[in-house]
């Protein structure tokens, strides 16, 4: 887990800081992170630059790449 956190950038000093970072984003306490969780948090610290927002900005994401 600490590595994951490394490679997004997160320093991670302790335990008790690991746990406090996991429990933010295990948002329903279930013990896992779920990828509905991971896509949260990645978008709320800008792990993801651009997420398209509807089908048409996706496809033109698409057709520029």
């Amino acid at each position: 887990m600490i590595d994951g956190y490394e490679l997004m950038g997160i320093n991670v000093n302790s335990p008790k800081e690991l746990k406090s970072k996991f429990d933010e984003i295990d948002t329903n306490r279930g013990g896992y992170i779920l990828f509905d969780e991971f896509c949260t948090h990645a978008a709320k610290v800008k792990l993801i630059s651009e997420i398209p927002q509807d089908a048409k900005e996706a496809q033109e994401t698409l057709e520029n790449n």
